[in-house]
């Protein structure tokens, strides 16, 4: 895909594979009060990542300004998610070496450094790389799986599922894979209806991209979540350079 959607005027990076993430992380990072100090990069799915850094760092005078890029990939069915975004990286640093520039020698020695560890930065000289995996390591889902684990705490949830474990029972089946966004759809769709907890505005909100918008989410001071306490920590390593683990 093209570079365009790279904002070079970022040192700092974030890359996502589609739009609800980048709805997701530009939400809390304006709740954080971190909108505009990096960039946010939707890719288009995931096997674009490896495309948009392989741009980036074939781009020596912006690549050597980068302070910090962050990558964030669904799981999907992948447990081993992690170590497909190391292979990505991993490609960039190999297909980069092979370019030459204008006068036909070999570009100067560029490379991201890989992390071992998700969540956790990479150490050294910049630019620093780190990885999250939605909804996290080992684990299969998307970022709805994420946000859902936040909402079961509502007493709504319970309805939600007793909604989800009668469909079977009319002969109606849904796909695992997409329960968990079918799920925040019923939710929502309580949610709005209730005058108490909505505001006019919220009867057009259904999607997952939408959640965040609710009065019920402000009400309830949401993004202060104990469940998004990991995406918090990562966005504040990518803004400020403090260590995942090194973070109260």
């Amino acid at each position: 895909m093209s570079g365009d959607r790279i904002d070079k005027d970022f040192d700092r990076q974030l890359l996502v594979e589609g739009f609800d993430d980048k709805t997701f992380f530009d939400q809390l990072a304006k709740h954080l009060s971190y909108r505009g100090k990096f960039g946010i990069i939707e890719c288009g799915g995931w096997t674009q990542i490896r495309d948009d850094l392989l741009n980036m760092i074939s781009d020596t005078e912006y690549f050597r300004k980068l302070q910090h890029i962050a990558i964030v990939r669904d799981a999907d069915r992948n447990t081993d998610a992690f170590s497909s975004v190391k292979s990505a990286l991993e490609y960039a640093n190999r297909e980069v070496s092979k370019l030459e520039n204008e006068g036909g020698e070999l570009q100067p020695l560029l490379e991201y450094p890989v992390p071992v560890q998700h969540l956790v930065m990479t150490s050294g000289s910049p630019p620093y790389t780190s990885v999250m995996i939605l909804p996290g390591v080992d684990e299969r889902g998307a970022l709805e799986n994420y946000v859902k684990k936040a909402l079961m705490c509502d007493q709504l949830w319970s309805c939600v599922e007793d909604y989800f474990n009668c469909l079977p029972t009319v002969g109606i089946s849904i796909e695992e894979d997409r329960r968990a966004k079918s799920e925040i759809g019923v939710f929502i769709s309580g949610k709005v209806v209730d005058p108490d907890e909505a505001k006019p505005a919220d009867t057009r909100r259904k999607l997952l991209s939408d959640i965040y918008r609710l009065k019920w989410w402000d009400d309830n001071n949401m993004w202060d979540d104990d469940n998004f306490s990991d995406a918090t920590k990562f966005l504040k390593q990518l803004v400020e350079d403090i260590p995942f683990d090194a973070q109260a």
